[in-house]
């Protein structure tokens, strides 16, 4: 039997009665399709492949502090950000409870940034997440590429 790792985490429509909006334990963490892309045998090596070598943006909800975050590698060095909850969120479903850079009204500084790092091997090495590294850290998240 699959673990629930978050209730109510996906959107689902109401009516369907075989919609399924739990996370599962199972996906939470990078999929093997991201350690094959990344050629990358630890999440910290996945997070340095899309940020360093893809140049993607990360934002990932954490299945262990129930809050969304960003990792922005845009500008200067690497910015972890606790992103905001959407002010029409309806409480629902924890999905789609975030503001994102880009997507909604935003603010042109980033509020929150809650650790910030000139260079990729300093970020990986000092942020931390609930008292985790952020590759554990990762492991206990839904992550998202932009």
């Amino acid at each position: 039997m699959k673990k629930i790792a978050v209730k109510n985490y996906y959107m689902v429509r109401l009516d369907d009665k075989d919609a399924d909006s739990n996370l599962y334990e199972a996906d939470l963490g990078w999929g093997q399709y991201d350690y094959d892309e990344a050629m990358a045998d630890t999440p910290e090596d996945v997070l340095r492949y899309y940020l360093d070598v893809v140049c993607y943006d990360v934002y990932f909800f954490s299945a262990d502090t129930f809050s969304w975050y960003w990792i922005d590698n845009r500008g200067d060095g690497y910015k972890l950000s606790l992103l905001p909850t959407r002010p029409d969120w309806d409480g629902m479903f924890l999905e789609g409870n975030y503001l994102l850079p880009g997507k909604m009204p935003w603010p042109d500084d980033i509020p929150n940034v809650i650790f910030k790092a000139d260079t990729l091997e300093e970020f990986i090495k000092g942020a931390r997440i609930g008292g985790k590294t952020i590759g554990e850290a990762l492991n206990r998240a839904s992550i998202y590429l932009s």
